[in-house]
């Protein structure tokens, strides 16, 4: 397999990776939500160490955090404009089912429902079975509520993209008036979308990543941005 860099940007912290054949060497920024600070100077330090020459470049391309995929997006964009290499791109939710299928949360024959955090009680969605060793999507990434989430998929193993969504998931579970119907509902694990987790989907000759369109190819975020106004102005919070 080539040399691949990958690139996730799409939650609190970011990460990348680079990989090639069985070897992979991976790194994480230590602070959230430093993706614009932090991101570039990795990826720099990452290949200068290595001393390896890039054959592509896969990001994360969501549903997530709007800003953080913006810029994972740009800089996988201009390296492999710069480079001349192939973009590829996965999803979010395609990279938590990897990472629990690699964590083992999830074997031959068994479905995973990923979830992620959307608004309120509303969640990023999808769902991938595990056949002949590959993970195949079996319902397409979407907008649902945690309830009918829930309800939906009561059968398989449930995972979260973080504990703030695990937490969501549990709270509803309890709410649930007639939460009898999924007392064999499998606990929630917790499993973080990863650049280390890309190289599973890459490998599926049934995955859903192909060869991007450098110059046309935006983040796939699945619902609108909302700008918000702060609670408080500046001047509110000054401490005078």
């Amino acid at each position: 397999m080539p040399c691949i860099l990958s690139i996730e940007t799409s939650a609190d912290a970011c990460s990348i990776s680079l990989w090639e054949d069985e070897w992979m060497v991976h790194r994480e920024a230590d602070e959230p939500r430093s993706h614009a600070r932090m991101l570039a100077p990795m990826i720099d330090a990452l290949l200068r160490d290595t001393g390896k020459a890039l054959d592509g470049v896969c990001v994360d391309a969501g549903p997530g955090s709007y800003t953080g995929l913006r810029i994972g997006v740009s800089t996988a964009k201009g390296l492999a404009w710069s480079l001349d290499i192939p973009l590829y791109a996965v999803s979010s939710l395609g990279l938590v089912a990897a990472g629990a299928f690699e964590e083992r949360l999830v074997t031959e024959g068994e479905t995973v429902h990923v979830a992620l955090g959307a608004r309120g009680s509303e969640l990023f969605v999808a769902s991938y079975r595990v056949s002949n060793g590959y993970l195949n999507e079996e319902h397409a990434p979407r907008v649902c509520d945690s309830a009918i989430f829930l309800r939906d998929h009561a059968a398989g193993i449930t995972v979260a993209g973080s504990e703030a969504v695990q937490h969501v998931l549990v709270e509803t579970r309890d709410s649930i008036a007639d939460s009898s119907s999924l007392d064999d509902h499998a606990p929630v694990a917790v499993v973080a979308p990863h650049s280390r987790y890309a190289p599973t989907l890459m490998r599926n000759p049934a995955a859903t990543y192909r060869v991007e369109d450098v110059s046309s190819f935006e983040p796939r975020y699945m619902r609108a941005f909302e700008a918000r106004n702060p609670a408080k102005s500046i001047f509110d919070r000054l401490p005078f």
